[in-house]
């Protein structure tokens, strides 16, 4: 098991976007294949993803990522979560 951090100001960049598309731009989620949900879904890959590209070296089938509530994150829309 593996733990990574996020500065707040990466949070705080995160929880806008998601503001912005996913919950001001209705239309955005309604829309199966959206281009802006596809590129949130982007966004929050990569963030996850960091630096290290320690999400990008897990296994692809049986990982798990647990979003600890404390870090404000547990409510983004993680089922977006796209890589390319």
């Amino acid at each position: 098991m593996r733990t990574r951090g996020f500065d707040r100001a990466r949070i705080r960049e995160l929880i806008e976007a998601v503001d912005k598309v996913y919950v001001e731009d209705s239309l955005a989620h309604r829309v199966f294949g959206s281009p802006e949900l596809r590129t949130l879904g982007e966004k929050l890959y990569h963030s996850l993803d960091g630096d290290e590209r320690w999400l990008s070296q897990l296994p692809p089938r049986g990982a798990v990522v647990r979003i600890s509530a404390e870090a404000g994150l547990r409510h983004l829309p993680w089922e977006l979560l796209a890589k390319d």
